[in-house]
């Protein structure tokens, strides 16, 4: 990754404190390769569980705005994966 993606990709998260947006940043960039749990522990210190539901819940809109609709879309699903929760389904609405 070059440093501008880099500064694009953290300025998209920048509503959030250094250490969450570390957080989501290590997400955009490992995502395509499926995550890499074995990193997690000694980059965070903490269990990939623990990292994986911490970056569920700042990826709701409100704390991170700026991150690309598609890219929060793929990490929930990552993270949705990893925890072992059923995949997510947006609800139908009634044409009625």
């Amino acid at each position: 990754m070059s440093a501008s993606e880099h500064e694009d990709q953290t300025s998209r998260v920048s509503s959030v404190s250094s250490d969450d947006a570390r957080l989501v940043d290590f997400a955009l960039r490992w995502a395509e390769y499926g995550g890499v749990d074995e990193y997690i522990l000694p980059e965070f210190g903490i269990q990939p569980a623990t990292y994986y539901r911490r970056l569920l819940r700042l990826l709701q809109p409100v704390l991170t705005p700026r991150l690309e609709s598609s890219d929060r879309a793929r990490l929930v699903t990552l993270c949705r994966s990893k925890l072992g929760y059923p995949p997510h389904r947006r609800h139908k609405r009634s044409t009625k």
